[in-house]
């Protein structure tokens, strides 16, 4: 709800306000006596451009009130461009780094959001249960903009083997004026081995002697 204010000279000068656009309602102070407030929201703005309303208040000359409201083409459209993975198969509780574009292919600016990435064998959902490898603060995006991320995750160590998916999901809690059509989320996979193997053990030699002008070495083979 938006508002803005009408000041008089007289506290018994009354006057009345009017909207002059469908799309305008006001919702309270619509009349008064001295000085008050107008109270207004708008509707939802489905063209591709801006449009322009006005509020007329009457007392004993008219005041109009402008209200410019954007169009459907100037909100933010985020999207996830160059996903990858790497590695894109390992080990439960091995690191990888997950590295991606965010790019604002709409025409108003994205507002400063959180970006989560998540993993879970789904290729076609993800929930907030699912083990959350990193949260990241995403800075404000102009239009045409765009902001890329490499962040290294630790998978977890009681992570199912087999196929999973990483998952990317923009704005997570939705401050962005957003285009209808934006995506909110893309995944890669990576492949886990059932058991990491146990590590080779490290060979010990024994001491050389020098015999003439040979070395000798002595040990099982």
């Amino acid at each position: 709800m938006e508002s803005f204010d009408v000041n008089t000279n007289s506290n018994i000068c009354s006057w009345q306000a009017y909207s002059d656009a469908s799309w305008i309602t006001i919702t309270s102070g619509s009349s008064g006596t001295g000085s008050g407030t107008v109270y207004y929201s708008v509707d939802a703005n489905s063209s591709s451009g801006p449009r322009t309303g006005t509020i007329t208040v009457y007392r004993t000359y008219s005041y109009i009130f402008t209200v410019t409201q954007s169009g459907a083409s100037e909100k933010s459209d985020l999207v996830i461009q160059n996903l990858t993975v790497s590695p894109n198969s390992g080990y439960a509780g091995s690191s990888a780094t997950v590295s991606f574009t965010i790019y604002n292919q709409g025409g108003g600016t994205a507002n400063p959001s959180t970006t989560n990435i998540r993993i879970n064998t789904s290729s076609g959902n993800v929930t907030t249960s699912d083990p959350l490898l990193a949260s990241i603060s995403i800075p404000s995006i102009p239009a045409g903009g765009s902001y890329p991320v490499s962040q290294t995750v630790t998978i977890p160590g009681n992570q199912s083997s087999g196929t999973n998916y990483i998952w990317v999901i923009l704005d997570v809690n939705a401050r962005q004026t957003r285009a209808a059509n934006q995506t909110t989320r893309q995944i890669r996979y990576l492949r886990l081995q059932p058991v990491k193997p146990n590590a080779l053990p490290t060979a010990v030699f024994p001491q050389a002697q020098m015999v003439g002008h040979y070395r000798a070495i002595s040990g099982l083979v």
